[in-house]
């Protein structure tokens, strides 16, 4: 029993960020042996229209919220490798749809950017922190382009609250058609020291078999966790295709900071406390069009000087021809 429940639940441990550095700390689950933070004896089983009425319930909360700022940490699956932990620093606004990332960790993409404004930029990716010393200015990226989307499975401009649960309950809508499925819900588990509610759901079909858990934050209502394990037909060994968790500054903080909007300034380039040397901003651009236009209608016409009429050269009958002497002969 205490394997069946500890395959069916990942307990995170404690995540910090500490306030001088910034620097997130590393990420791990419980260790083997250790007694996930969950009662199994209060589990029910509901169905999974259930799950995904509560999920669709989710979005409407999530819509209601205008900006936040949170901690990503997540790990993906790649040509059957897991990756490392990232640690990803998030603003998000909703309308217009915009964000900023500061990747905190691993090291070797620690201090990278990623700026993000909608109808702005052609609504390509603006991609920073390189440093002034590296050679490397910021450059604008489309977000499905196959530079963005390397070594990332979920792209970057999804890596939010609202897609992630979006793609959650896609996932489970198309994946679910043939087979059987097997919902738990499991009370009092804990992420970061806060407590949660655990949705799994356990599906199998001659495809294969996945596991889905979406951990609930009991005070907020709202996913702070998704995790995905997957198995191949032949051999039904769960493995961890993806997992993305919401995370506060410190250990039992909410992992969304929403008492303070984000403004304007939040989303711009030419903030100091971001590293975008040298990029012309949207509002650069559109000045810079209005004073070549102002200087193209301020310019004085240059007048043209008339040309000359060229006088006809005279033409020579070809009944005529000249002769040795200079006479001309019939």
């Amino acid at each position: 029993m205490n394997r069946i429940l500890w395959f069916a639940v990942l307990v995170s441990c404690a995540i910090a960020v500490s306030p001088a550095s910034g620097v997130a700390e590393e990420f791990k689950p419980a260790p083997a042996g250790a007694k996930p933070h969950v009662d199994d004896a209060k589990a029910k089983h509901p169905q999974l229209a259930e799950v995904l009425a509560w999920m669709e319930g989710c979005l409407k909360r999530i819509d209601a919220i205008e900006s936040y700022t949170t901690t990503i940490v997540s790990r993906e699956r790649e040509n059957d490798a897991i990756g490392e932990y990232r640690h990803v620093f998030l603003k998000y606004r909703r309308e217009p749809k915009s964000f900023y990332m500061y990747f905190l960790a691993p090291e070797d993409i620690r201090g990278r950017q990623v700026l993000y404004v909608k109808n702005q930029r052609d609504d390509k990716l603006l991609v920073g922190g390189f440093g002034r010393g590296s050679g490397f200015g910021p450059v604008l990226i489309h977000p499905d382009s196959p530079l963005a989307t390397r070594s990332f499975v979920c792209p970057l401009h999804k890596l939010n609250l609202r897609d992630l649960t979006q793609r959650a309950i896609d996932y489970l809508k198309v994946n679910t058609v043939q087979g059987i499925s097997q919902v738990r819900i499991y009370l009092k588990a804990r992420v970061n020291g806060r407590l949660c509610t655990v949705y799994e759901v356990d599906h199998r079909s001659n495809k294969g078999r996945f596991k889905m858990q979406i951990f609930a934050d009991d005070e907020l209502q709202l996913p702070c966790r998704f995790e995905v394990h997957t198995a191949q037909p032949q051999n039904n060994n769960l493995e961890l295709l993806q997992e993305y968790t919401f995370v506060g500054k410190e250990k039992s903080q909410s992992p969304f900071l929403v008492d303070k909007p984000l403004l304007d300034r939040d989303f711009d380039a030419r903030n100091p406390d971001y590293g975008f040397y040298g990029i012309k901003t949207h509002d650069d651009a559109i000045r810079e069009k209005h004073r070549a236009e102002l200087e193209r209608k301020q310019a004085k016409p240059v007048e043209e000087k008339p040309q000359a009429e060229k006088k006809p050269e005279p033409t020579k009958s070809s009944s005529h021809c000249r002769c040795r002497r200079g006479r001309w002969r019939r």
